[in-house]
């Protein structure tokens, strides 16, 4: 089985779309998407496309949730309903400043999409895969960002990177999408991700008003409780100041590239 891991993003549509053009061989089974509930507009938009052409090719696309992970950190902090999901807030604690572990990428896209291969092979929860199985999963990481690449340690489960193997970088995706008549895909991550570097908050404050509105509620609301066991006050930007605060002074110079830190997996692709 081969199965692509869509995030709706850049690199990962261009896969679909070659998979939908027949320009691999062997061909890919179906595509899953992992929605945190949490994406940018525009990257809900290009899934809608995307689920459009697969069934007028008959080719599976799958979405599933292993729920909004947004309302869960929310609940968690306002509400007291604690759910073991760690987003990688930064922290300022009256003994140590820090960071919160990241579990997120893990519990709302690599665990569901694991589960969803279980299922297409006909596996009940617990059951083992039956010693032979091999699947692919294909994953949207291009030429730019080959540090990325990393083995699953599933036995039965293997990374692959088509776009890797075609010498193709981010850019490359880009021009395809020209080409071949298709917009240029959103990058895919959830809009209050602590990842974005700060020239990424000013662009989005300029041109994604409504998604920045919500990402600065998001902001101040994790400081009106607390997260389990923290005693400090967590921020979404990694200089621990309020969201709402930010401006073109401190934009410049805070590339999360330099410290080769991104949401990892599938996030972003």
């Amino acid at each position: 089985m081969r199965v692509i891991s869509l995030g709706a993003g850049v690199q990962s549509t261009v896969i679909v779309l070659m998979a939908l053009r027949g320009d691999f061989d062997p061909a890919p089974d179906c595509a899953i998407f992992a929605d945190t509930g949490w994406e940018p507009e525009g990257v809900y938009d290009n899934l809608e496309r995307l689920k459009l052409l697969c069934r007028a090719s008959r080719f599976p696309l799958y979405t599933i949730s292993a729920g909004n992970i947004r309302s869960d950190v929310l609940d968690s902090v306002l509400a007291g309903k604690f759910r073991k999901v760690s987003m990688p807030l930064y922290l300022r604690d009256p003994v140590r400043d820090g960071r919160l572990r990241r579990s997120c990428t893990r519990e709302y896209k690599i665990d569901p999409v694991r589960r969803k291969i279980r299922e297409l092979l006909g596996l009940k929860k617990g059951q083992r895969v039956p010693k032979g199985t091999m699947v692919e999963q294909w994953l949207g990481i291009t030429t730019d960002e080959a540090h990325r690449t990393k083995p699953t340690q599933k036995k039965w489960l293997k990374n692959a990177y088509p776009l890797i193997d075609l010498n193709m970088s981010r850019n490359d995706c880009i021009q395809w999408c020209c080409d071949n008549g298709h917009p240029i895909p959103e990058k895919s991550a959830c809009i209050g991700c602590p990842y974005h570097a700060s020239n990424y908050w000013v662009d989005m404050k300029k041109k994604q008003p409504e998604a920045w509105e919500d990402a600065v509620d998001f902001d101040e609301k994790i400081r009106k409780g607390k997260l389990p066991g923290v005693t400090g006050d967590a921020y979404v930007h990694r200089r621990c100041l309020p969201l709402k605060d930010i401006g073109e002074t401190y934009a410049e110079g805070d590339q999360l590239s330099l410290f080769g830190e991104e949401c990892e997996g599938i996030c972003g692709t």
